[in-house]
């Protein structure tokens, strides 16, 4: 190959790289640009991430310097149906989904005399819409409207009377859905239940993995179960990840410049002598100096213009070169190899 013809390829594989790589960030912007404007329609239309916090319970001490003593609930029994329905923007896909979420909090007064607990409940998002909301704080149903994303109602205890305290509400989140535990020092008979209708489970890094798993139909029943937990992460699902066209194309055309090299590397490679025919089994001998035939008896790069008799004998020639046992002394070789080559030649 010439100095002249590398550098052509060279120019040809650098202009083709250079426009694949044109074609790969302008459909990446695209589909960024194109997400980031739609997003925030999709969050406004459909929701957010939604990240439910676990309830804050406390009394108003009547002593001390910080007269907010906050409790804990004596037990939690949460579940949470995740119902997964990817919606299209454009033509963008979204992780969109629905949530049914039902909480179930046993409270206490732990103090020996009569104590006005309050219960502040904090909505996963100030923004999303939340269906069929009710909370229930022992017989009392609170009918008060959200202050700052949050509800608080309060409710007089005996000394060690225990009440439940039930949320409901039914809600549309994207992309994850979050049970946070950070407000929660140490709780104790934690229980949530998360049914999927979906079986592409994904965990995120900063949450608890579930202690127990079972499939529910084409989906999963995951749960999460602590007797007495500190410092627990918080618990979490991703929803299932979908293909968008506009991404896959863009990381599919980066690669491109590189399977254009490869294909024109390939194109100007010459065949291997031990895998297509008696043709390249000269050649690879020649080169080596090893070989060099008489012009009949040189294999024609169409095997088929021989006849079938000479061809037979050319390639029996070729194939026993290459059985010969390597020797310093190359003379002798090319010597025996040409010796054997005039014979057969004489007797076609």
């Amino acid at each position: 190959m010439t100095i002249k013809r590398l550098l052509a390829i060279c120019f040809i594989v650098g202009c083709t790289s250079a426009a694949w790589f044109l074609l790969g960030g302008t459909v990446q912007y695209r589909s960024t640009q194109t997400d980031t404007h739609l997003g925030p329609e999709v969050i406004k239309n459909w929701g957010p991430v939604l990240t439910q916090e676990h309830p804050a319970l406390f009394y108003e001490a009547p002593t001390g310097g910080n007269a907010r003593r906050e409790i804990q609930p004596g037990t939690s029994d949460i579940a949470v149906t995740l119902t997964y329905e990817p919606k299209q923007k454009g033509l963008l896909w979204y992780r969109t989904y629905k949530a049914e979420f039902t909480g179930k909090y046993l409270v206490k007064n732990p103090t020996p005399i009569a104590q006005t607990i309050y219960a502040a409940f904090k909505f996963p998002a100030a923004d999303a819409r939340y269906d069929a909301f009710s909370l229930h704080f022992g017989d009392k149903l609170t009918d008060k409207a959200p202050v700052n994303g949050v509800i608080r109602e309060s409710l007089l205890l005996k000394p060690g009377e225990e009440v439940p305290l039930t949320v409901t509400y039914r809600a549309t989140g994207l992309n994850q859905w979050v049970y946070s535990l950070a407000s929660a020092k140490r709780l104790k008979n934690l229980h949530l239940a998360m049914t999927t209708n979906f079986s592409e489970i994904n965990i995120p890094p900063f949450a608890e993995s579930p202690t127990s798993r079972a499939v529910a139909g084409e989906g999963r029943k995951l749960q999460w179960d602590y007797t007495d937990v500190i410092g627990a992460n918080a618990i979490a699902m991703d929803m299932p990840a979908v293909t968008n066209p506009g991404y896959v194309a863009g990381r599919m055309t980066f690669f491109r410049a590189s399977l254009a090299a490869l294909l024109l590397r390939g194109a100007g490679h010459r065949r291997h002598p031990r895998t297509h025919g008696a043709a390249s089994d000269e050649l690879f001998l020649s080169r080596r100096g090893m070989l060099r035939l008489p012009a009949p008896l040189r294999l024609s790069r169409r095997p088929g213009a021989a006849h079938p008799f000479v061809f037979h004998l050319r390639r029996r020639l070729a194939r026993a070169s290459q059985r010969l046992p390597l020797a310093r002394d190359h003379d002798e070789v090319r010597g025996h190899i040409r010796s054997r080559a005039v014979r057969l030649h004489g007797a076609v």
